[in-house]
């Protein structure tokens, strides 16, 4: 813009005035990260997800501004805003679970702003257990999540035993699927589970044989790692009967025949021959 002033009728000043009117833009042009984001980027567009797997531990990407007057900033799970550069890595460590990675973008009218938002999710690679409860007995030896094998004794009156897992890890799967991501799979005697088996959640009861029996757990983690714990349980036998009863001599045998329900017999033998005198 320019303005003349006449001085006297004559010639006058010239001023010249340049207005800058401020840009509103705060979107990115551009956003490349380290794996492909879902949906793939666009401008307009501010809510992402991805997954990474557990040996990932930090997550970068490169925003792009799409008005050279704006400013660019990045947090994680809500805490303090770092500024970055156009066409810089910013870059952020990632736990397991869901990370919640934001970049913000300033237009140069700092009243206009933007937020893109990706969900990070880390993967879990814990398959162990923080613990394993049989009923109202105890495991030896005592429990730890690195101890994969134990045993346990029951009185014969234990009909019956039901175990409770707890997870490590208790997190969800990635969004949109938010499931546990933790589960496990059972067998009793070598029969698999009807169901799998989520943190906390109790087997059916378990019927006992006398003697032996053998209990295994799979956990599966939510990259796919797995840990196998075993349990054998032993049910001590009340069972005071014989399995069978032989004479010496044998004679004509028992009677009636032997079987363990049977308690009373009776038995006629040959008797001893005499010694001849002299």
């Amino acid at each position: 813009m320019q303005v003349r002033t006449p001085v006297g009728g004559a010639g006058g000043t010239e001023y010249s005035v340049t207005i800058w009117r401020q840009s509103d833009d705060s979107t990115l042009s551009n956003l490349l990260c380290q794996q492909p984001l879902t949906p793939a980027f666009s401008p307009t567009n501010g809510l992402y997800a991805v997954s990474v797997a557990e040996s990932v531990l930090a997550w970068q990407c490169t925003p792009t501004r799409a008005q050279a007057g704006a400013s660019i900033f990045h947090s994680l799970n809500q805490g303090a805003w770092l500024g970055v550069a156009s066409n810089a890595a910013a870059s952020r460590p990632v736990a397991v679970g869901d990370n919640r990675y934001e970049i913000k973008v300033v237009a140069e009218d700092p009243s206009f702003e933007r937020f893109y938002r990706i969900t990070v999710h880390r993967l879990s690679k814990d398959a162990s257990l923080a613990s394993l409860v049989p009923g109202s007995s105890s495991l030896s030896p005592a429990f730890g999540g690195a101890q994969l094998s134990y045993t346990m004794s029951l009185p014969s009156a234990t009909a019956a035993l039901t175990f409770v897992p707890a997870f490590a890890y208790t997190g969800v799967t990635a969004l949109p699927a938010a499931v546990p991501a933790t589960t496990a799979t059972y067998t009793w005697n070598g029969v698999a589970g009807a169901a799998p088996l989520l943190h906390l959640g109790a087997t059916p009861p378990l019927a006992l044989r006398e003697g032996d029996n053998y209990f295994t757990l799979r956990v599966r983690a939510e990259d796919s790692s797995t840990a196998l714990y075993s349990v054998t349980v032993h049910r001590i036998s009340a069972d005071v009967r014989l399995s069978n009863l032989v004479m010496s001599p044998p004679g004509n045998g028992l009677t009636p025949p032997f079987h363990r329900d049977q308690l009373v017999y009776s038995v006629t033998v040959a008797e001893s021959p005499r010694p001849t005198p002299r």
